[in-house]
């Protein structure tokens, strides 16, 4: 093994102020990759760069002339080293380790220089980097692949779901099913309705109709002996694949029962709340039975309705509920706002307790015979009270 100081030439980069252009092909490469164009540059590739301030993963290989801003270094290796043998060998070492900032993450030029790397002689380090340069172009085309697929399956859910699927008899007996004419080809198959121009066979009705919901909850951290069982928990962080039988943590069934909330498999869970929501709407079909968190909604179709179905309908539908949040505000008015935000919240949560308490109280005085005991108001100031 060998030092990177004994390979390479680690330099720091540059403000690009006085550098940028849009007339250039030159790359200016930051900790994240190209973000914009050098009128000249500072090094020329094949080369490393490596992050040195804040996102301190992920080194970017560079095979042309490129301007390094001021917080990456530019790694230069030697004339017998291989440049993409290199980025591999820092590709496969976690640089994070090298952290050595309380605050913004950053790595000094000393501690970089003490990488250990192979000791490969130059033929060998071309032959890995052409076995590994071979994996990673299969990987770009499998994913660009997916890709295509995914825009493919966007456009038939549109399809599936707006002018659907119709029944035609075979020459064979039986029954075909073929994708619907479009209400501009076959005006007579639609009508309206609030949704817009639907099936003739179609009828409109709410989710809350159709189907039943759930709100979750976490079991209290504080019960140690709640967290060391094996009933899955599902939590937003969780929910990255479509069908999903296993989370992250697990949970007693008595947690589940107490501090949570349980659901069949076959249920289908969406996130209602929290930043994730800024991004993305995770939707996932339960394959197992599982308790969840707060953060997110089961659904459980009725009998006239499929579970896959409905998933896919969520998914095909993001759009409905996806909703874009607010840039955070900074400052000074920032730290008001969450201040305000949360001394309304704790006020909010302090009267729900309130009229709970008061909703359980029997005596009532007899001149006003509307305040009596109400046993599903009670239930409904409850529910208002574990969910705030």
């Amino acid at each position: 093994m060998k030092c990177l100081r004994d390979v390479a030439e680690v330099h720091y980069g540059k403000s690009p102020n006085t550098v940028l252009t849009e007339e250039s092909h030159l790359p200016i490469i930051g900790a994240g990759g190209i973000y914009g164009r050098a009128s000249r540059a500072m090094y020329n590739g094949p080369a490393v760069v490596v992050p040195r301030k804040g996102s301190l993963g992920n080194p970017q290989y560079v095979d042309e002339p490129f301007w390094p801003v001021d917080t990456t270094y530019a790694v230069i290796p030697k004339t017998w080293v291989d440049a993409k043998w290199l980025y591999y060998s820092l590709d496969a070492f976690d640089l994070t380790k090298l952290n050595e900032a309380t605050g913004v993450p950053s790595i000094s030029r000393d501690w970089l220089y003490k990488v250990l790397v192979g000791s490969e002689e130059y033929g060998e380090q071309r032959r890995i980097a052409e076995i590994l340069s071979t994996v990673d172009e299969a990987i770009e085309q499998t994913e660009a692949l997916i890709a295509k697929y995914r825009k493919i399956k966007t456009g038939l859910m549109h399809d599936l779901f707006t002018p659907g699927l119709s029944p035609e008899a075979s020459a064979k007996g039986g029954v075909t099913w073929k994708l619907r004419p479009t209400r501009a080809e076959a005006p007579h198959l639609y009508k309206a309705s609030p949704l817009g121009w639907i099936p003739k066979e179609w009828e409109v009705s709410t989710l809350r109709e159709l189907c039943e919901w759930f709100s979750g909850g976490t079991p209290s951290r504080n019960k140690a002996e709640w967290w060391n069982g094996d009933f899955p928990w599902l939590t937003p962080k969780d929910m990255k694949a479509f069908e999903l039988s296993d989370t992250s943590e697990h949970i007693t069934k008595e947690a589940a029962l107490m501090g949570s909330r349980s659901v069949g498999a076959g249920a289908v869970f969406i996130v209602v709340r929290g930043m994730i929501l800024a991004h993305s709407f995770p939707v996932v079909l339960g394959l197992k039975d599982f308790a969840f968190n707060q953060d997110i909604k089961a659904i459980q179709p009725g009998n006239h309705l499929s579970n896959r179905f409905l998933a896919y309908w969520f998914v095909g539908h993001r759009d409905l509920f996806f909703k874009k949040l607010p840039k955070p505000l900074t400052g000074r008015s920032g730290s008001i706002f969450k201040k305000s935000a949360s001394f309304q919240s704790a006020c909010q949560r302090w009267t729900n307790r309130m009229r709970w308490f008061r909703s359980l109280t029997p005596f009532r005085p007899e001149s006003n015979s509307s305040m009596r005991w109400s046993p599903s108001f009670v239930s409904k100031n409850r529910a208002s009270c574990t969910t705030s």
